[in-house]
């Protein structure tokens, strides 16, 4: 096939994505990175988490229903991006409810707020619940979304999921995307990932079901993704296909 001089200049002369690095930080006997994605017109298109074959290696081991380890990292500041920060939870033995997440995964929260605000959310007894459990507006979560009460975590939040997710209907649970809040606000995006499923290489491509408002306008996430590089030896998962919603 043959291109013109003209063609070729063209196609030079267009930007590719700009990729932001974030943090770095060792997991396991490997490393996690954090990064954001630019288009041309320099707006957010894409955040993530990529992380090393082996840093699945050498994870120090959770008791069922526990989660110990965690590995935090920063997001590079982006005008309009809504979220700040990340963190891998690894839970070797799965959690509650155990009959469909009763199983190793990771747990990765892209978080809405600081890891100050983050910290300050405290559980020391039931008036505490009242204010993880404060209803989130109408339209601030999607609509297939509920509140699960018992969910409540301190240093995070309350859990919400979508009831039309494969794994509550008799499907086995191998990836998932989970909301959460606190107060009344959305504060962070969690995909649930199985290990196996890393391990066994499985690529994912998910849409993400959208709320048609939130507390702070941004850009926000209308696809999850989960892929393997063969030739970097390395896992990414994704947040993508960035789109603004307009806040309060």
């Amino acid at each position: 096939m043959i291109f013109s001089a003209l063609t070729l200049a063209v196609a030079a002369a267009v930007p590719g994505p700009q990729v932001l690095q974030g943090q770095s930080i060792s997991m396991g006997n490997g490393t996690l990175k954090s990064w954001v994605e630019l288009g041309p017109d320099k707006k957010p298109t894409r955040l993530g988490l990529t992380f090393t074959e082996s840093a699945l290696e050498n994870l120090p081991f959770s008791e069922f229903n526990k989660v110990v380890t965690t590995f935090d990292v920063l997001f590079p500041k982006v005008k309009g991006l809504a979220f700040d920060h990340a963190s891998v939870d690894y839970a070797t033995m799965g959690h509650d409810p155990f009959e469909v997440y009763g199983v190793s995964h990771f747990d990765l929260h892209f978080y809405l707020i600081s890891r100050a605000e983050q910290a300050a959310i405290k559980l020391t007894g039931p008036s505490d619940i009242k204010v993880f459990d404060k209803p989130v507006p109408r339209g601030y979560t999607p609509s297939d979304y509920i509140m699960i009460p018992g969910t409540e975590i301190p240093n995070m939040g309350v859990h919400w999921v979508d009831m039309t997710s494969g794994e509550l209907h008799g499907h086995a649970f191998t990836s998932t995307l989970i909301y959460g809040s606190y107060n009344g606000h959305v504060n962070f995006i969690e995909p649930m990932i199985t290990r196996a499923m890393f391990e066994n290489k499985v690529n994912v491509v998910a849409p993400v079901k959208s709320p048609k408002f939130a507390a702070q306008p941004g850009y926000y996430p209308t696809e999850y993704s989960v892929n393997w590089n063969e030739d970097k030896k390395e896992y990414t998962v994704a947040l993508g296909k960035l789109t603004w919603i307009k806040g309060e």
